[in-house]
C-alpha cells in the first residue's frame, strides 16, 4: 500500500508539480484567496487576484499521512487560509476553511514551513497575500 499526500490545484495563480520523498507526484497548486485576513498581523492582506506578482512556491514540505489514517485506508482533504508575509514565511495563524479532523494538523504543521517568493504590488513591494491551500491525502 502506497501512501500519497497531494496539495490539489485549485487555480493557476500558483502552480507546479513536484514529487514527494516517494517519488509519488504532487501539485502544488495554491488557489486565490480572500482578504479578510486570518489572524492578527501588520499591514494590508491582498487576495492572491489582487496584486501584480502573487506569490510563488519555492519550498515545499510535505505533510506526514496520519498513521491511524493509513492502517485503516482513510483520505481525506483539508483545506487551509493562511498569509504569506513579506519575507516570503508563513503567518502563525492559519484557518481551517474545510477539515477532516485527522489530517488537520499535520496539513497546518507542514504549511507552517512552506516558504514562497512573496507577493508583490504593481511597484515591486512585498505585500502580504492569504491564499487558499486545499491538501489532499490519498492511500493508494
Amino acid at each position: 500500500m502506497v501512501t500519497r499526500t497531494d496539495v490539489v490545484p485549485k487555480s493557476s495563480s500558483v502552480s507546479g508539480l513536484g514529487r514527494d520523498d516517494t517519488g509519488a507526484a504532487a501539485g502544488s497548486g495554491i488557489a486565490a484567496g480572500t482578504s479578510a485576513a486570518p489572524g492578527a498581523g501588520t499591514g494590508a492582506v491582498f487576495g492572491a487576484d489582487q496584486v501584480e506578482h502573487p506569490p510563488v512556491l519555492v519550498s515545499r514540505v510535505m505533510p506526514l499521512y496520519p498513521t491511524q489514517a493509513r492502517a485503516h485506508g482513510i483520505d481525506g482533504e483539508v483545506v487551509l487560509r493562511a498569509i504569506v508575509a513579506r519575507d516570503g514565511h508563513v503567518e502563525k495563524d492559519i484557518v481551517i476553511a474545510q477539515s477532516s479532523p485527522l489530517f488537520d494538523q499535520p496539513a497546518i504543521d507542514a504549511l507552517r514551513q512552506w516558504r514562497f517568493e512573496p507577493g508583490r504590488d504593481r511597484g515591486g513591494r512585498p505585500v502580504r497575500v492569504m491564499l487558499e491551500v486545499p491538501i489532499r491525502f490519498q492511500v493508494r
